[in-house]
Order: structure tokens, then C-alpha cells, then sequence
């Protein structure tokens, strides 16, 4: 299963090394609304995980909206909580690079638990990222993959292109010219292999490969943020504070 890093930019970090939200949702089973308790808690595992980052532990209550019913103790049932767990990392400004979280779970989760810890804690208050193709892409030595969304064609919404150096072939440069690029699949060199990687536009880095430590795919992350995000990203002007 690839790994999942998205990133938000963070304006403010709350300055315990614990901390816990709730919040209420209501299920509904059969013809009933059932209130349940949705609970993110954010716990510090350990300072300087690498050089720079602050590695924390999430344990997320998500809401799982089911597209056929189920049925559990005599009950019908269109949706569920369900906990995740996993580490997420504080990642410091340093020169010309915002501070960032770094939320490694599927896309979905992440801003999911996100956007509750925004509405929910006060000193907490991230902004969402976008990554400009046009200026990663000159960067990028072999695109594989590509998907576009809002496309202009009819009865497509979306489509995906794959082959080697995709991005040079025609049916690339149509899907580009009536939809939008959101994610390029690429061979990115590192050290002495070459990784394969997904990055999106809503700030997603996934890794396809194994790796033997959680720091040696994380150091992966920060080196593609170096030498293709930085320079890349769009959304909200930097503010707030450094963490």
C-alpha cells in the first residue's frame, strides 16, 4: 500500500505536547439519529524525529459513509465512525520554507482531521496548499502517469494516462487542453535508486515503494519538497507564525 503524506501550511500550533478535541455527530441507523462522540487527540512522540520535524502521533475518529447499507445487531446502517491511527509531522520553517503539517494517511483522513482540528481548537489554524504543474514539471526528468479531472468532453469527468514519458504524447497534451491536471505519477532519482512517486495538486506526495525506516521515507518526502514543492506552491498568502 503507497504511502500518504499531504501537506497543509501551519500559521499556528498549539504548544502542549498533548491535546484532544471532540466532536458530535449524528448516525443515522434505521429511522433513528444516534449521537456518537467523534474524538481527534494529537499526542507528541518525539522531538527532533529528523532534523527540523517534530514527530506527533494522530488518533482520528472518522466518519465512513457506506454507498450500500449494512447491517450489524439487527440494525440497518448507511455510515460509521471508525479510528486512525498515525503520525503526523510538525515540519519548522527554515529559510525561505513555510512551516508545514505533514499528515500521513489516506488524503480523505487527513483533511478530514484537519478541518476538525481548525473548527474545534483555537490555537490550532492550518491553511491548504496547491501545487503549481507548470513550475514542477520542468523539474521532473520522466512523468509515467497523469490524471485529469473536470473534463470538458462529454459523458468523462475524469481520466488517467500512463505510459513512459506520458507527457509527450498527444493524447497528454488534448487531456490537458479540456481538463485539468491534478496528479502526475514520475520516477524520481534519490540517492542511488529511483522511486516511484505520485504527487497531486491538493499537496499529496504518495510513495509507491518500500522503505526500511519511517525516517528514510520521510527523508525521501523533504527531499522532493526541496527540489520541486518549495517553489511550486499556490493558495493563501504566508502568514502567521513560524512554528
Amino acid at each position: 500500500m503507497p504511502l500518504s503524506f499531504n501537506f497543509v501550511r501551519l500559521i499556528n500550533f498549539p504548544e502542549d505536547p498533548s491535546f484532544r478535541t471532540v466532536e458530535n455527530i449524528s448516525l443515522l441507523s434505521d429511522m433513528d439519529q444516534n449521537q456518537e462522540e467523534a474524538t481527534t487527540q494529537v499526542s507528541l512522540k518525539e522531538k527532533a524525529f529528523v532534523e527540523g520535524v517534530d514527530r506527533y502521533i494522530v488518533k482520528h475518529d472518522y466518519l465512513v459513509k457506506l454507498v450500500h447499507p449494512g447491517r450489524a445487531r439487527g440494525k440497518t446502517f448507511k455510515e460509521y465512525i471508525t479510528q486512525y491511527e498515525f503520525p503526523t509531522y510538525l515540519v519548522h520553517a527554515k529559510g525561505k520554507s513555510f512551516a508545514t503539517l505533514v499528515v500521513r494517511t489516506k488524503s480523505k483522513v487527513a483533511h478530514d482531521c484537519v478541518r476538525r482540528l481548525n473548527d474545534k481548537v483555537g490555537s490550532f489554524a492550518t491553511e491548504p496548499v496547491e501545487v503549481d504543474f507548470d513550475k514542477v514539471r520542468p523539474q521532473i526528468q520522466h512523468i509515467k502517469g497523469a490524471w485529469f479531472g473536470e473534463m470538458k468532453a462529454a459523458n468523462i469527468n475524469s481520466t488517467g494516462l500512463f505510459g513512459p514519458h506520458v507527457d509527450l504524447s498527444k493524447e497528454f497534451k488534448h487531456a490537458e487542453g479540456i481538463g485539468k491536471l491534478n496528479a502526475v505519477v514520475v520516477l524520481y532519482p534519490f540517492q542511488d535508486s529511483v522511486r516511484t512517486v505520485m504527487i497531486t495538486r491538493n499537496g499529496g506526495v504518495l510513495l509507491y515503494d518500500t522503505f526500511e525506516t519511517e525516517e528514510a521515507a520521510f527523508e525521501l518526502v523533504q527531499d522532493i519538497r526541496a527540489k520541486l514543492l518549495d517553489h511550486a506552491w499556490v493558495g493563501p498568502k504566508k502568514r502567521g507564525k513560524k512554528a
